[in-house]
């Protein structure tokens, strides 16, 4: 009987996936040619687990539904947005107006024409931005400047 570090290097050469779950078991694919490699595999699961390197963690053991970002890997609940109290990115509704598109409506009725509506430059809800009466920012940003 082989080592298992040579079983590994065999089921690679001949064509065997071999991998480590998100619940941490061994996960092999193989061809139906090397399916005797495979159960041999599976028989010394303990031995390869070992050699394999550890499944994508987040700093609080979750291996399910892990991603990587720039600071590491994190799971939903501990992801850089997360942490500071921010939806992650694309999540919003509120995105900016960009040159060429139609900005979003507001579902509520307004005084001014749609064409008119553009977004606040403070906090990026849809306001009366463009035309006679326009202001950059909303009236609730802009009842906050005034105060200040």
């Amino acid at each position: 009987m082989p080592p298992v570090a040579e079983l590994i290097t065999q089921a690679h050469s001949a064509g065997v996936t071999i991998s480590r779950a998100g619940d941490g078991t061994l996960r092999i694919r193989a061809p139906r040619r090397a399916a005797d490699l495979a159960r041999t595999l599976r028989k010394h699961e303990t031995e390869v687990l070992a050699l394999l390197p550890p499944a994508h963690r987040c700093l609080c053991g979750a291996t399910a539904g892990v991603r990587l970002y720039i600071s590491g890997y994190r799971c939903a609940e501990h992801t850089p947005a997360a942490l500071t109290g921010r939806p992650e990115p694309g999540e919003h509704d509120s995105a900016p107006h960009r040159p060429g598109t139609t900005p979003p409506q507001a579902t509520d009725a307004r005084p001014w024409p749609a064409e008119e509506t553009g977004y606040c430059a403070t906090c990026r809800r849809p306001c009366h931005r463009y035309g006679e009466g326009g202001n950059p920012l909303c009236t609730a940003c802009r009842a906050t400047t005034a105060e200040a």
